[in-house]
């Protein structure tokens, strides 16, 4: 398995160094309901409703690095890292939580802007909001 080549990931074009020798294969994020799954396996305390949130602010953020806005492409990866982490440390804050997994973003002052675009502060208006306390 390995990341697509091109910044941010600094390693070989794993196809173009080995594409002849293994039958290589592309496999896009899961859907918003599969990755529910996925999710709910590693947390199943985890509530539906944080789930969802969750998925719907990540296919934002992996629109975002489609649409050049953002360079890193979040994956899968990072939302079972922060659910493990809800799983096991209910008692910590969202905000606590997500700083856990994007703390290096945090020193780009423009993706931390969206970032916080994305993980707004609770409005009932906005279709995300990922902090209920």
């Amino acid at each position: 398995m390995g990341n697509r080549p091109g910044y941010p990931f600094l390693g070989n074009d794993f196809f173009a160094e080995m594409g002849d020798v293994f039958a290589c294969h592309a496999i896009d994020n899961p859907d918003q309901r599969s990755e529910i799954e996925l999710l709910h396996s590693y947390a199943p305390d985890v509530g539906l409703d944080i789930l969802q949130r969750l998925t719907a602010a990540f296919a934002d953020l992996r629109q975002m690095n489609e649409d050049g806005i953002i360079v890193y492409p979040y994956s899968t990866r990072e939302l079972v890292n922060i659910v493990k982490h809800i799983q096991r440390f209910p008692e910590d804050s969202m905000s606590s939580v997500l700083h856990n997994v994007f703390a290096f973003d945090s020193f780009d002052v423009e993706l931390h802007k969206t970032l916080l675009e994305v993980f707004p502060t609770p409005h009932p208006q906005q279709h995300h909001t990922l902090i209920p306390e």
